[in-house]
């Protein structure tokens, strides 16, 4: 009986990767619209646009975030296969 309380936590953490693969395909989508077009400063270097930068940084978080449940997935699974 444990043994399928814990499949069925893996399952829904395995659910909710997966839904953040596809916010991490819509984030990785939408960069590369705005990577189109290049902005430069006043010295001519060219510079990130900030909404670029804010879409940079949450899908750093969105890969963190898979990679821990990815990490807890394998530790839910040694935990289930421990269960006799």
């Amino acid at each position: 009986m444990h043994r399928r309380k814990l499949q069925a936590v893996i399952n829904r953490i395995g659910d909710d990767v997966k839904a953040l693969q596809n916010l991490l395909k819509s984030k990785y989508k939408k960069r590369e619209e705005l990577d189109n077009e290049e902005l430069f400063d006043q010295y001519d270097q060219q510079v990130i646009d900030v909404e670029v930068y804010h879409i940079d940084l949450e899908i750093e978080n969105i890969n963190g975030c898979i990679s821990a449940y990815d990490d807890s997935i394998g530790r839910l699974k040694m935990l289930k296969e421990s269960i006799k």
